[in-house]
């Protein structure tokens, strides 16, 4: 079984080139797919514990291996096991990207360099302890707007792979009624339902 338990790039890379190989035929499907799952849960779960994008990166490398070709149109419960995978993480990129970011928000907004204290304030302890609080608040909020840069880059990518993931998929009409019953029975936000079901709608990016 595929384990992601290292943070050795090189570890990550050999094991998304495992999954690659039984996409290519030589492992079942079914062993495949309890191997997405198993990657993607713990990288879900690593996310939940630290909050560090790397997470939801890699999930989007592992379902991004999947290839339509070697899934059989009649093999339903295989697309829908990777739809609905696609749709944990994208519940969890959707609750963790704040609309009220902005660089000119004074919750986000922080600077590159806290002037230090002068020699006077150095021997005073009030202003040692109010300089360290400053330096502290604006160490927070260059976290704060690093992660929503960050993780509105892995949606952008991941809502591209995605909306190509849907295409290959479900443009078949007979895989409708499935697809649609997922999406909307699912925590996406109402935006996103709608979105994802326009591209199946129009069965193209543009």
């Amino acid at each position: 079984m595929i384990k992601f338990t290292s943070n050795d790039r090189r570890v990550r890379v050999v094991a998304l080139a495992l999954i690659g190989i039984a996409l290519c035929g030589q492992q079942p499907m079914g062993e495949t797919m309890a191997q997405y799952q198993t990657a993607c849960s713990q990288e879900l779960n690593s996310f939940h514990s630290d909050h560090d994008v790397k997470h939801l990166e890699t999930i989007t490398s592992v379902l991004a291996q999947q290839n339509p070709k070697t899934i059989p149109i009649s093999d339903t419960g295989i697309r829908l096991q990777l739809l609905r995978s696609w749709i944990q993480m994208l519940v969890v990129i959707d609750d963790n990207i704040d609309l009220a970011y902005d660089k000119n928000n004074p919750d986000y907004r922080f600077t590159m360099h806290v002037p230090p204290l002068s020699s006077s304030q150095s021997a005073d302890p009030e202003a040692q302890q109010q300089y360290a609080e400053k330096v502290e608040a604006n160490r927070r909020k260059a976290a704060k707007s690093l992660f929503q840069i960050r993780i509105r880059a892995i949606n952008d990518k991941a809502t591209w792979i995605f909306s190509g993931f849907v295409i290959a998929n479900y443009s078949d009409t007979s895989q409708e009624a499935a697809f649609i019953n997922t999406v909307n029975q699912s925590a996406l936000s109402q935006e996103r339902k709608q979105t994802i079901l326009d591209i199946q709608a129009r069965k193209s990016l543009r």
